[in-house]
């Protein structure tokens, strides 16, 4: 089925990585500092599924997994110093 409308939402045909995305986004708030993340990705609009925090704007992520969820200021927090930041404006997970 042909999407008319772009509406920044996950699409039918692409809902399984974005319920994926979504479900690793509730893991653990962060890691110590001592275990950097490298690459963050901010300006999104982030589902995380969890009560407390329903929505977050970015992640970081170590070794392919995600490590801290939240606002830029605090994904900054974990990031090491030699970090990769990535922008997806408009970008819904």
């Amino acid at each position: 089925m042909p999407r008319t409308r772009e509406s920044g939402l996950v699409s039918r045909s692409n809902w399984f990585p974005a319920v994926a995305a979504a479900a690793v986004l509730i893991g653990p708030p962060a890691m110590p500092a001592q275990q950097a993340a490298r690459t963050t990705v901010y300006t999104g609009r982030f589902v995380t599924l969890d009560e407390n925090r329903p929505r977050a704007t970015a992640i970081a992520v170590r070794e392919g997994l995600i490590v801290a969820v939240g606002s830029r200021r605090e994904v900054d927090a974990v990031a090491g110093a030699g970090a990769r930041h990535v922008a997806l404006p408009g970008v819904v997970l």
